[in-house]
This record gives C-alpha cells, structure tokens and sequence, in this order.
C-alpha cells in the first residue's frame, strides 16, 4: 500500500469497502463480523476468505475480508456453526464451532500467522486465543493494543493508522507522517520540533493511553512525541471533534485528539 493514500476508516467509507457475499443472506439472518490481523504486524489482512460452515463442513457463506482486514457472515439463522480462514501465505485457522443465539451478532478479533515467520515452531503449536465465549486457533494481536482495532472496527469518525502505515513511513519524523491523514496540518516550528492542529483544533497528545499534552492543561510540549520516528510507532488514532471521541480519550473535554501507541 503506498503510504501517501493512507485509509480513512469513517464508518460510512467502510460500508462501501465491504465486499459482496457469497450466497444468500436475509435481513433477520445471524451475523457475524470481525477483523482479521497479522499476527506479527498487526496489519489487517485483505482478501482472506472467511466460510460459515455447517457442522458437517459445508460451505453456507464466503466473504473476503476488505482492505481493513473486516468481514461479516449472514448465518441462515440460530445454531451452531463452524468458521474458517484462510489467506495465501499463511497458516490457516482449523475450523472452529461458533454458537449462535436469537439476534446474536457476535465479533470476533482474529490473527493469522505468516508462513515466513513460522519458523522452526511448528504450525500446530498455536495456542488458543480466547474472545467473548470464542475459541479461535492462532495468537491475538498484543493485548494492549486489542482496544485500539475494537475503535478501528467500530469508530464513526476516526483515522487510524496501523503497524503497517508506520514501518511504511520509515525514519521520517512521526508529525510528516500525520501530516497525510486527511484534515490535520503539521507545521514546523523550530529546530525538530512540530505544531499539529486537526482540522483547526490544537489535539490533546495521548502516549501508550496517558495524555501527554493537552490545550490549557498540560504544559509539555506536544512536539516531544511528534519528533520520534514513525517506523517506532504501532499505532496511532486521530479524531478530529467531540463526537468522534472516545471514552477512553474524553476525560479533559478535548475538542480534537490523537493517540499514539509505541511499540513497546
């Protein structure tokens, strides 16, 4: 993915880079829906294709997985069911029984290991990733950062920049590197140091979850966590107004905020 054309991830776009089903679904169908990641990257996983399966192993459904490693699964209704993935170049997931009640629309976090980076640790070994009463074969993304794809999936006016945007933009400056998310501007202030504004508004600056930096609060400077390399971030969030914001970064009433998460 070239760098310059970095995914603005805004619930409306994602509806439109959702792909098509396979088979029939119906408006009162079970659904499921997640997102698939590489398991060393943390990068989503495009165009892995996840089945619904019945208990004997016939196929119900295909979806592939979009740009933003997401999918969903139309279930013909209540029961038990099996789910797989697979995608070229890495190890795939063995099917696994999924459970699902009335109007259960259950999510699912999964992650998928590189054939290249097996190895001498043999595919069979994976442990068992555990999630919201799920048994998923293959290792989560790290824990800490499992809160910042559950945003991505479900924001409704965020940017997110993964693992991947960051090795992408290699040794520049982190703030060159925001300065390509729509609606922010960086402007070099002296020496190597950044000013950041996101669609006009000064963002308060949140490090691995603490606040850094925020307008009128916190007197550090904001272009400390802007000058480190992008290669050494895993993550960042950016959201650009109150209502985009959340919980997790609404404690000092920021108007605008960015969440950077090293890799640590």
């Amino acid at each position: 993915m070239d760098f310059r054309q970095l995914r603005r991830r805004w619930v409306w776009a994602t509806c439109l880079l959702l792909p098509a089903f396979v088979g029939t679904s119906s408006l009162n169908a079970q659904q499921v829906q997640g997102m698939l990641f590489d398991e060393v990257s943390a990068a989503p996983i495009e165009g892995a294709i996840v089945s619904l399966k019945t208990m004997d192993g016939d196929d119900i459904v295909q979806v592939l997985t979009d740009l933003t490693g997401r999918f969903k699964l139309d279930a013909p209704g209540p029961g038990r069911f099996l789910v797989s993935v697979f995608a070229d170049g890495y190890l795939s997931l063995e099917p696994e029984a999924v459970d699902l009640a009335e109007d259960a629309a259950p999510s699912l976090l999964l992650s998928l290991r590189a054939e290249a980076d097996v190895g001498e640790e043999a595919a069979g070994d994976a442990p068992l990733y555990r999630l919201e009463g799920f048994t998923v074969e293959g290792e989560a993304v790290p824990r800490r950062l499992q809160p910042f794809y559950e945003r991505m999936q479900s924001s409704t006016g965020g940017n997110f920049l993964t693992r991947e945007d960051m090795e992408q933009a290699g040794t520049m400056p982190l703030a060159e590197a925001l300065d390509r998310v729509p609606g922010t501007k960086v402007r070099r202030t002296y020496g190597p140091y950044f000013s950041l504004t996101v669609r006009g508004c000064e963002p308060a600056i949140y490090v691995d979850g603490h606040p850094e930096f925020v307008p009128g609060r916190l007197s550090a400077a904001p272009s400390d966590a802007l000058t480190v390399q992008a290669g050494s971030i895993a993550a960042v969030e950016v959201y650009p107004s109150p209502a985009t914001i959340p919980a997790e970064f609404a404690r000092f009433n920021a108007l605008c905020v960015v969440a950077i998460w090293s890799q640590r």
